[in-house]
């Protein structure tokens, strides 16, 4: 090969086809978010970090704005994938929706920078689900936002179903189980929590308690 055959053969840039490259995008948006907010993301700064071009990123997202859209669906994607598993064996439904809140809450510590930027208020949310009676319309960022959410809510339907949840609106009672395990999931990754036992122990005393509210004879003195 000839001295011109060599240089012309380097200046040749090829593909980049480590792994999953959108997917490492993703990833690597969501840590410089969760660093120094969205004002730290850009499509120049994205790609110096993981090494590649910037055509590469805009191959995989128009703008900065489709970036942080995605990172959200991704996000959201990935706590659905997580509260599905934990929807295996015989449990009983009241166990299996114990078993998703868990999987909720390990999401949070173990993909944290997804998780904040999926709550920070930041993403933007166009989609409208229809609500009964005279509600607004709920607001979502993404069709995954929907799903996870959805999970939650049908979960809640079938402990209705089975006596184990006492009637009434199923949203009231899925955003008050939402409240305190996304409360816990934010205080345990800001290590807020002040307490002796494990993150998950703590958890479950508290949804004993919740349920024990919930269930279709509280105790004497909570309200109905």
């Amino acid at each position: 090969m000839s001295r011109s055959e060599r240089r012309s053969r380097r200046s040749i840039k090829l593909p980049y086809h480590k792994g999953n490259l959108r997917e490492k995008f993703l990833r690597e948006a969501a840590r410089m978010i969760a660093e120094g907010g969205t004002g730290a993301v850009s499509m120049r700064r994205l790609s110096n970090r993981l090494g590649t071009s910037r055509m590469a990123a805009y191959h995989h997202f128009a703008n900065k704005d489709h970036l942080l859209a995605a990172v959200g669906q991704d996000g959201f994607h990935r706590l659905s994938e997580r509260l599905r598993a934990s929807d295996a064996g015989e449990l009983t439904t009241l166990e299996r929706l114990r078993a998703a809140l868990v999987a909720y809450v390990r999401f949070a510590m173990e993909e944290t920078e997804f998780f904040r930027l999926m709550f920070a208020g930041i993403l933007q949310r166009p989609l409208r689900v229809d609500a009964a009676g005279e509600l607004k319309p709920f607001a979502f960022s993404s069709r995954e936002a929907i799903a996870a959410f959805g999970q939650l809510l049908s979960a809640v339907k079938r402990c209705q179903e089975e006596g184990v949840i006492r009637p009434g609106d199923p949203l009231v009672a899925a955003n008050m189980i939402h409240a305190y395990v996304h409360g816990v999931a934010r205080l345990a990754i800001d290590d807020h929590i002040k307490i002796g036992c494990s993150i998950e122990e703590f958890l479950n005393l508290g949804l004993d308690a919740l349920f024990s509210g919930l269930a279709p004879n509280p105790n004497p003195g909570t309200h109905q």
